[in-house]
C-alpha cells in the first residue's frame, strides 16, 4: 500500500519536448501561429484583437465583443448562427483588460468555411437597434442576478483590492452603463478596434498549406495598422 506520509523522491527533469508552432507572417508585427500535430479531425482558430476593456469606458468594449454576431445588413444573427451550427462550429469569445479573443471550434474540414462566415459577421456587423436593445436588456438582467451571488460579489471585492493601485485594471459594470450606451459609440469602437485591430491569429488542427494561406488572406482586411494606445495609465476599465 502506498505510504502517503512519505514524500516521493525529487527527480530532475532532463528534457521537455515543447511543441513549437509554425509561424507565418501576415504583416509587420502580426503573425499566424499554426499547431499542426493534432491526432484527430478537430480544429480551432483564435482571432486576437486590440479591443480590450482599457480601450474605452463604461462597458463599450464588452458590449461590442458580445454583439459581434448580432447581424449584418445581409444576415440576421439567427442566420449567422444557423450557418455556423450547420457546420458544427462552436463559438467562444472573451475580453480582458488588454485584448479580446474570438475562438471557433469545429472539424478540420469546415475551418475555412466557418472562418469566412465569422470574418464576414465581424467586418459587417450592423449594430441593429433591436439586437442591441435585446442584448443590453439581457445583460442588465444578468448583472442583477449576479449581484445576488456571493461568488460574484467576492470576485468584485477581490479584484478591487488587487488592482487598487491602478483603476484601469478594475471597474465594474453598473446599470447606468446599459442605460446610457449609444449605438454610435459601439460602431466607433468596432471601427477602431476590430476593423483595425487584429494583431494575432492562432490555428490548431491538421490544415493544409492552402487552407492556412486562405486564412491569412482573409485576416488581412482586419489587421491592426495603428499603434496601441495602451500605456498603462488609462483612466477606466469595465468589469
Amino acid at each position: 500500500m502506498l505510504n502517503r506520509t512519505l514524500q516521493p523522491p525529487m527527480v530532475d527533469i532532463e528534457h521537455i519536448d515543447f511543441v513549437e508552432p509554425e509561424k507565418y507572417p501576415i504583416a509587420e508585427g502580426i503573425d499566424l501561429y499554426h499547431m499542426k500535430d493534432v491526432p484527430n479531425e478537430t480544429a480551432r482558430f483564435d482571432l486576437y484583437f486590440d479591443a480590450g476593456k482599457c480601450n474605452a469606458k463604461n462597458g463599450i468594449p464588452a458590449f461590442v465583443n458580445g454583439l459581434l454576431l448580432s447581424g449584418t445588413d445581409q444576415k440576421s444573427s439567427i442566420e449567422i448562427n444557423a450557418e455556423i451550427n450547420s457546420l458544427g462550429g462552436f463559438l467562444e469569445s472573451g475580453i480582458s483588460a488588454e485584448n479580446a479573443v474570438v475562438s471557433m471550434y469545429c472539424l478540420r474540414e469546415n475551418v475555412v468555411a466557418i472562418f469566412n462566415i465569422l470574418i464576414d459577421a465581424i467586418k459587417n456587423v450592423a449594430f441593429i437597434e433591436k439586437e442591441v436593445d435585446e442584448y443590453l436588456s439581457d445583460g442588465k438582467q444578468k448583472l442583477k442576478i449576479n449581484r445576488e451571488k456571493v461568488s460574484f460579489l467576492a470576485q468584485r471585492a477581490f479584484q478591487g483590492k488587487l488592482f487598487a493601485s491602478n483603476e484601469m485594471y478594475y471597474s465594474s459594470l453598473e446599470d447606468s452603463d446599459f442605460d446610457n450606451v449609444e449605438i454610435d459609440q459601439l460602431r466607433t469602437f468596432h471601427a477602431a478596434n476590430y476593423l483595425n485591430g487584429l494583431d494575432k491569429v492562432v490555428v490548431v488542427g491538421h490544415l493544409e498549406e492552402s487552407e492556412i494561406n486562405t486564412i491569412i488572406e482573409g485576416s488581412k482586411s482586419l489587421l491592426k495598422t495603428r499603434k496601441s494606445t495602451f500605456d498603462g495609465t488609462l483612466q477606466n476599465e469595465v468589469g
